[in-house]
This record gives C-alpha cells, structure tokens and sequence, in this order.
C-alpha cells in the first residue's frame, strides 16, 4: 500500500545516504521492536485477562505460525538484540507515527491506521519503515495539519490541498528518521464509507488510537492483489490475518464485500 514517486523516493534516497551504516542497522531492529510491541497490544486488547505466560505463547504463535516455538526459541520483550534506537537521540518509527496521529486528534481530523502497522496489529510481526492512515481532512483544516507538521515533516500545505482537492494521497515524511507516513483520502465508495464507520479504538504503543478492523485489513489487502498481482505480500497479508483472527471474524460481512469487491475468489484461496 506504501505510495512511492519519484519525489518522495528520491527526497528520501538522501536522507539514507546522509546516515551511518549503524543508523539504518538500528532502524531496521527496531521495526521489529516495534512489531512485538503492536501484537501484544493486540493480544491483550482482546483479551484483557491473559496471564504474562499465555501472552508469550500467543506472540510465539503469531510469530512463528503453527510450528509454535522450538527449544530455546524465546521471544525477549526488550532485550539487548532488539532494544536498538537510530541516531535522533531515540527517535523511531514508533515515535513518528504517534507524532502525526497526536496532530490528527489535537486538529479533530478522522483517521484510521490501515497498511502494514494494521496487519501487524490484526496477523504477525512484519517490519516496515512506513505507515499508512485513511483520512478524512476537511479543506479547512488543511493549512493547521501542515503548520502542525512542518517543523519535523516534509509534507507542504500545497501537496495536501492537491490530495484534499483530488481525494488522493500524499506523504508525510520525517526529516531526520526518514520515517514515512502515506495519507489516502477516504473515498466517497460504500466500502470505504462501511470500513470507516466500523474502524475501532486499539492500544498502539501505549496509546489508545483508531485502527481498522481485521475484515477490513483483509478486504483491502485482497483488493490490492487484484489491482497489482505482483505485490504478493499483500495476499499474504490477508492470509496472515485471516489465519490468526479466523475464530472472531465476521464471516458474513467478509463474504458480502468480497462479492462487492470482486475478491470472492481471493477470500476463497486464503480460506483454503
């Protein structure tokens, strides 16, 4: 789902250069610091009472799929091999995305968390250096998210009012960590207005935030295999969350919008 231009990719190309081998090392640990991090959130947002050893047990699952975990194979919550921070005095991902969504909600801007960091949240751990928000701006409130943004992000208020006014995307791009944060505009779709509505409140580092729901990660991942069948890790994805989350999910509201949607046989295949 990552947006990529020849703007964006270059701006950012420079920013890698600009770092040490150490700093894009430490950036690369953290992803999966942090992926850790969001499926325990998860875990524990859906069940509440898990005792600290079934919670191990369920990230070892998540993490390593049927299999489960072999002898020795222990995850350590913040040990020394994943406890790595990039060279902006601490600064990660982590920090970057809740940055931005701490400016959405000061502005009372409509978002959900969707992409990578959702099907990190709803399936496995997977590293990613980008995040991805459906939004909902309202043109006056374009000028007051870029001021927000424009001491730490590149992300120009005419870059903005052109995905406002076109009901696009643009990019939010941290200066320092080169961290990226893809904004789409919520489209006028009955899709887009029914996963929207149905996003819901989860804890993401800490901090209560809006993310979209597991049928939606599996939906949208399905619709953009069929848009792009190359970008294979899209359907595995969907195959991810729907095998972590197949006892809770909402059957009937998945078939009906993959019939919608025409990934009915899509779903099908990850069912199988």
């Amino acid at each position: 789902m990552a947006v990529r231009d020849e703007r964006t990719e270059s701006l950012r190309v420079q920013l890698y250069r600009q770092m040490t081998p150490e700093e894009r090392i430490t950036i690369a640990a953290q992803m999966f610091e942090d992926a850790l991090s969001i499926v325990r959130s998860s875990i524990r947002d859906q069940h509440p009472s898990i005792s600290p050893e079934a919670l191990e047990r369920e990230v070892r699952r998540r993490l390593l799929g049927e299999t489960g975990a072999g002898p020795g194979q222990e995850l350590r919550d913040g040990s020394e091999a994943y406890h790595l921070r990039d060279g902006d005095g601490g600064m990660t991902g982590r920090d970057v995305l809740l940055q931005i969504l701490e400016a959405l909600e000061t502005l009372d801007i409509p978002y959900m968390i969707v992409g990578s960091f959702a099907s990190t949240y709803w399936g496995r751990p997977r590293m990613t250096h980008d995040a991805d928000l459906l939004v909902e701006i309202p043109a006056a409130k374009v000028a007051d998210l870029a001021r927000s943004l424009a001491p730490d992000f590149y992300a120009p208020e005419f870059v903005i009012e052109e995905a406002a006014r076109n009901r696009s995307q643009f990019n939010a791009i941290h200066s320092r960590t080169a961290f990226k944060v893809d904004f789409w505009f919520r489209q006028n779709t009955p899709y887009d207005r029914e996963r929207f509505k149905r996003r819901q409140r989860g804890t993401l580092f800490g901090r209560q935030v809006w993310i979209t729901t597991a049928e939606d990660v599996i939906l949208s991942k399905l619709v953009w295999y069929r848009t792009s069948p190359g970008q294979t890790r899209q359907m595995q994805d969907a195959l991810e969350v729907y095998e972590i989350q197949e006892p809770d999910l909402d059957r009937d509201y998945l078939h009906h919008w993959a019939g919608v949607l025409d990934v009915a046989d899509l779903l099908l295949e990850i069912q199988r």
